[in-house]
Parts: structure tokens; C-alpha cells; sequence
């Protein structure tokens, strides 16, 4: 390098194939904050760019090199480091952008950079769309140059040698590198990379770092025979090696070994191979804390729940001994699947903690976890997690802190349909046991759910409460939804207990009696006439303004039921009783005045009388066109309409007849 040439302390290489120029413009975006306050430069090596994206890029190279692509990565990288004269060496990819630089900045301008000879920064790699759902892990991605340095390998490249201490910098990238939204393309990706990492193997066969990366690239395509296969020969090749490299891999092909017996249902093999792999004292203490994950799986999976429960206490104390003394949240390498300590681990080992420890007749398993596990949750975890509370107040005695639980539980809806299906198999399966969920769910204040207003009923009728009880049904009626189309059990409880529904139903407020019979109809006018039925028996002839309701709503369904030849005295009656309804609700003067505050049956019922009442002055044609206008108001009538103008239309052509 010329001496006149000043030597910026950091060089930041990229590749950029201008595949999608947007994201590569929106990280180099990213970058301008490190190259406006530290000494810098950019160089990008255009591996395929077409004229428009070269233009682009070209505003943000300091140098640009050109590659002819051949599928090999490292040649692509090491081609721009060639080109670097920074004392510092940086490498990103083109998609992915960094939310703030700020760290880096510090770590070169501060001088903090002279005490280290590499530094980490956390990819952000999202695994929806949405980003939303992501892992963060950290990624050598700066060096300090040093002789010989360069990249190997033709994909999942890594740069080497590497010396010094390792610097961590709070800083992230965003990465939506391993979102497919067509998976066609995902497997195009990892069908790309298998005979690279092939060739590498043949190339290097005792380097462990390409063993490990097909072993992903083989999980990620779900071929688990391969994916086996490659990993008891990596097995095989390290067997009596022990050295920090390989050590750092071994974990890698125990978890490719388990992840494939777990996936093919050899949980046998599973289990025997975890606590060999346990044995081996080559391991780190982290090593053995990811093991003990897939020995909760595989116990889990055995029925094994003694087993389940140690090594889920193993895993979740390691989880808590390097969360007080480390970030876990971010993936530290000891697996190739992600990190040990990742929320759907945890939660995964909290969830069979408690299943099988009060199984196992461990009733502090729930109560020592349940506060640690995330009801928002929808994934797999939650369904044992419920079937363990569940299990919990169906087999041990009564506890307060079990309505606790519940309540908590309740509060989230996806977890509330899934106790509320528990409930229902163990209604079905076990009356003991039933008895016992009552006495929980029983005591829920949530008034909107009907089974929980049901289990509070039971609860009433359990204790012989009646007032409670009486309490209870009218909370039903009163906040259910669709209340008349009631469980069976609730008829039957007030049957068995001679509760008066009569007097219950007096007290419910009219709006809501009227929304419920109307819903009612709707759903069981065609093939639900015995529930209709069954109702007015109850009913029968009481006095009350809301059975006057329904009884008015009988007629309505039998007059749209009604055959043609009896429609017309059938809509007459009708309509009458409609409107001396409505007079007993409104002030008689609405009836003169704006009619549009009333029901939309009600206006019908005026309608049909003012127009049939005023037949007389209307041509056949006009009295026809008026009749549909008043049918249009009310679509409860439209086929009872039809039928009284066609009767209308018969008549008249009788009339004409008997004239001519």
C-alpha cells in the first residue's frame, strides 16, 4: 500500500448479487452511519449485479469488485478481502440490515478495538414474515487482519485464523433469509448447498465444521435417515479426539443422532443414546444441559413421566443458573439447532414438569412452575401444560391456588377452549373426577363462557345451594348467548332440582329474552320444532310480557309455515296481535309518528294493514307493486308475501272471469 494512502482502521466487504436489490440497498443504507464517523470503506463484490442494481450500489462503494460467480463462496469473499486495506476486516451479507450501529461505532472510536482481535455482532433471524418470530444469535463477523487470513469453504464459509480476544457488541441485524414463502424455493436453497458441502467433506474429511452443516441442511429437508447417517460417521470420526474444535462440534452430531431417532419414533434408541452421549466427559456444561432437552422428549414421548420429571428439573435448573449470570437469549453455538436456553425449549420443559410430575404424585411441580410458563402461548407446550392442571385438580385435593390458576388461565381464549375440552372428556370418562373440576371452574367469575356458567351451576347443585343456584340460571339466561339452545344438563339440573324457571325467567331484562327468542327461531325454525315446542310447554299460559313474545314469535313461524290457502287469515291474525304487542312496549304516539323506531315486525304488521285496508283505491297492478313495497320491510315474510300475492292475483283473474 503507498504511503500516501491513509489506512482506514475498519473495511467492510459485502457481496451483493443484486437478486433482490432492495435489501441489499437497505443494508448498505445501514452501514453509512459506520462509514461517516469511523475510518472506513465499503467494498462489494458484484457477483451477478445487472446494470440498474451496479448503478445503485455504486453510490456506496468505495471500490467495487467483479466476481464471476462458481459456486464458491469463499473464493466470492476472500476476492473483496483481497481488495481491503482496513486494519479491521468486517463481512455482511446483502440481506440483511442493522437496526442501529451504534456499538460498533463506539467499539472503533472509543479504541476499545486495540484489545481484541475479533468481535460478534447478533443476527436477528426471523422465522415468519410477519418478524414476529425470530432467533438472535451471535456471529463472528469482525476480525483484526492478520497474516494468511482467509475464507474457506464453498458454502457456510467461516474466515480463519482466528486470534485474540472475542469482543460482544449489543448491535443486530435483521435477517429474513429463512423465511420461504414458497417452500419449493427453501428445498431449491438446501438442494444447492448438499453437494457443496459434499465436496467440502471429500476435500477436508476430519474438518467437523461441514459435517455439522449438513447435518442442518439434511434436518432442514426433514431426511433423517441422511441426516443419521452422516451423523455416526462424524460420530466415528471424533470418537477418540479431544480438542476445543471438536469438542465444540460433538454436541452438534449427538443432537443431529436425536433429533432423527425422535423424529422416526426410536425413542428406545433415543433414550439409550442420551445417556451415553451424557456420559461422555468431553462435554461442556452446556452440552449436557441441551442433552438433557432431548431426554425430556423422548421420556415424554415413553410415557416415562419418573424420567420426564428429573430431566426436565435438570434442564430448567441449568436454564435458571445461566440466566442469572449470562444474556440467554441469545444462541451461543453449543447446538446447531438453536439455542439451548430458546423460549420454545423452556416452556416446552415447563410444560412436562408439571404433567409429569403430578403424574408422578408431585404436586409442587405446579405449584413451583406454573407462575414460569407463558399463557399467551399457542404452540404444542400448551396442550400438556393444561392436560397437567388438569390432571392436578382431578387427582389431588382441593386447593385455593388451583382456582387461582384457573382464573389466570381463563383470562386467555385459545387456553380456555383447551380446558374446556379437558372438561368435557373428563365429564364424559369420570363423574369423581368431574366432581372435582366442579369444585374449581365452579367457583370462575367469567359470566360469558357457558360451560363455566354450567360448572357454576353444577358447583350450586353439588352444594344443594338453591338460592345459588336460582343465582346461577339467571346468570345463564341473562349473559349466554344463545341461552334457549341450552346443553341438555341445564334443563335437566332445574328438572332434578324443581327449580322454577318461570320465576327466573320473569326477572331476565326484555331486550335480552327478545334477542335470545329471536336467535332461537332462527336457528330451529326449520328442523328444531320439538325445541320450539318444548319451550312453550314450559312457557304454557303464564302471564308475562316475555312469553307474550314468544308465543307472538309461535305465530310468526306458523304463518311463514302456513300452506297458501290459509296464509291470508293467518297474516291478518298475526299482524293484529304484532301491533296490540308492540302498543303495550311504545307511547302509542310513536305509531302516528316516525315508525322507523320500531321493530322492523311491527312495521310490517302496519304496513300490511294500512295497505290491505285500503285495497279500494288501488288499480290490481298498484295494490301488487304496495304489497311487495310492505314485504320488503320484513324478510320473516317474504315466502308468506309470495303466497298471499299470488292468492291476491288468483283472485282477481276469478273476478275478470266471472265479468267476461
Amino acid at each position: 500500500m503507498p504511503e500516501s494512502i491513509q489506512r482506514p482502521v475498519l473495511s467492510i466487504s459485502l457481496l451483493c448479487s443484486g437478486r433482490n436489490i432492495n435489501e441489499a440497498i437497505k443494508c448498505l443504507d445501514s452501514l453509512m452511519t459506520i462509514r461517516k464517523r469511523v475510518s472506513s470503506e465499503i467494498v462489494i463484490v458484484d457477483t451477478g449485479c445487472n446494470a440498474e442494481a451496479r448503478t445503485l450500489i455504486e453510490k456506496y462503494a468505495d471500490l467495487i469488485v467483479d466476481f464471476t460467480w462458481c459456486n464458491d463462496f469463499a473464493k466470492a469473499r476472500n476476492a473483496g478481502l483481497e481488495k481491503c486495506i482496513g486494519e479491521w476486516f468486517m463481512f455482511v451479507d446483502d440481506d440483511e440490515w442493522f437496526e442501529s450501529t451504534d456499538t460498533i461505532v463506539d467499539f472503533f472510536n472509543s479504541g476499545e478495538y486495540r484489545g481484541y482481535g475479533r468481535a460478534q455482532y447478533i443476527i436477528r433471524n426471523y422465522t415468519n414474515s410477519e418478524g414476529t418470530e425470530y432467533n438472535d444469535a451471535w456471529n463472528e463477523r469482525l476480525e483484526k487482519r492478520s497474516p494468511g487470513m482467509e475464507f474457506k469453504g464453498k458454502v457456510h464459509e467461516y474466515l480463519e485464523p482466528k486470534e485474540g480476544e472475542i469482543k460482544f457488541l449489543d448491535d443486530y441485524v435483521h435477517h429474513y433469509g429463512y423465511v420461504f414463502t414458497d417452500r419449493a424455493l427453501m428445498y431449491k436453497k438446501e438442494r444447492r448447498n448438499i453437494p457443496l458441502l459434499l465436496d467440502m467433506i471429500k476435500e477436508e474429511p476430519y474438518n467437523p465444521h461441514w459435517y455439522a452443516q449438513l447435518i442442518q441442511e439434511y434436518r432442514n429437508l426433514g431426511e433423517y435417515s441422511a441426516m443419521k447417517q452422516i451423523c455416526d460417521q462424524a460420530m466415528d470420526m471424533v470418537k477418540d479426539i479431544d480438542t476445543p474444535v471438536v469438542n465444540s462440534h460433538r454436541p452438534d452430531f449427538y443432537e443431529g443422532i436425536l433429533i432423527s431417532e425422535i423424529h422416526t419414533y426410536q425413542f428406545d434408541k433415543a433414550i439409550s443414546d442420551v445417556n451415553e452421549f451424557l456420559a461422555d466427559d468431553r462435554n461442556s456444561e452446556k452440552c449436557n444441559i441441551g442433552l438433557y432437552f432431548y431426554a425430556v422428549q423422548a421420556y415424554w414421548e415413553s410415557k416415562d413421566y419418573q424420567n420426564t420429571f428429573i430431566f426436565s428439573g435438570k434442564y430448567l435448573d441449568g436454564y435458571e443458573k445461566y440466566s442469572q449470570i449470562e444474556d440467554i437469549s441469545v444462541n451461543d453455538f453449543t447446538f446447531m439447532c438453536g439455542n439451548i436456553f430458546d423460549r420454545d425449549r423452556m416452556l416446552y420443559c415447563i410444560s412436562r414438569i408439571i404433567a409429569s410430575g403430578v403424574r408422578c404424585g408431585n404436586i409442587s411441580a405446579l405449584h413451583d412452575y406454573f407462575d414460569r410458563f407463558d399463557l399467551t402461548y399457542q404452540k404444542e407446550p400448551l396442550i400438556p401444560f393444561c392436560e397437567g392442571v388438569t390432571y392436578a385438580i382431578t387427582h389431588f385435593d382441593f386447593d385455593d391456588r388451583f382456582v387461582g390458576y384457573a382464573e389466570k388461565m381463563c383470562e386467555h381464549p385459545y387456553m380456555l377452549a383447551l380446558l374446556i375440552n379437558e372438561a368435557k372428556d373428563t365429564e364424559k370418562n369420570s363423574s369423581r373426577q368431574f366432581r372435582r373440576l366442579v369444585e374449581v371452574y365452579g367457583r370462575l367469575r367469567r359470566a360469558d363462557d357457558p360451560y363455566l356458567v354450567y360448572m357454576r351451576i353444577r358447583l350450586a347443585m353439588q352444594h344443594n345451594d338453591g338460592d345459588e343456584l336460582r343465582r346461577q340460571y339467571l346468570s345463564y339466561f341473562t349473559y349466554i348467548v344463545d341461552s334457549f339452545d341450552a346443553n341438555d344438563k341445564i334443563w335437566q339440573i332445574a328438572d332434578d332440582t324443581g327449580l322454577n324457571l318461570i320465576s327466573v325467567f320473569r326477572e331476565i331484562p326484555f331486550n335480552r329474552w327478545k334477542q335470545d327468542v329471536d336467535l332461537f327461531f332462527k336457528k330451529n325454525s326449520e328442523d328444531g320444532i320439538e325445541k320450539i315446542q318444548k319451550l312453550l310447554d314450559l312457557i304454557g299460559n303464564n302471564a308475562d310480557i316475555r312469553f307474550d313474545y314468544y308465543r307472538l314469535k309461535i305465530k310468526e313461524l306458523n304463518t311463514s309455515r302456513t300452506d297458501t290457502g290459509s296464509v291470508d287469515a293467518m297474516l291478518n291474525d298475526y299482524c293484529s296481535s304484532c301491533i296490540n304487542f308492540y302498543l303495550r312496549i311504545y307511547n302509542p304516539k310513536v305509531f302516528t309518528g316516525d315508525t322507523t323506531v320500531l321493530p322492523d315486525d311491527c312495521r310490517f304488521a302496519m304496513e300490511f294493514v294500512k295497505t290491505v285496508s285500503s285495497e279500494a283505491l288501488f288499480k290490481p297492478v298498484d295494490f301488487i307493486h304496495e304489497l311487495e313495497l310492505c314485504a320488503g320491510i320484513y324478510s320473516g315474510f317474504s315466502e308468506s308475501m309470495k303466497k298471499y300475492i299470488s292468492n291476491y292475483g288468483d283472485r282477481k283473474r276469478a273476478e275478470l272471469m266471472k265479468q267476461l
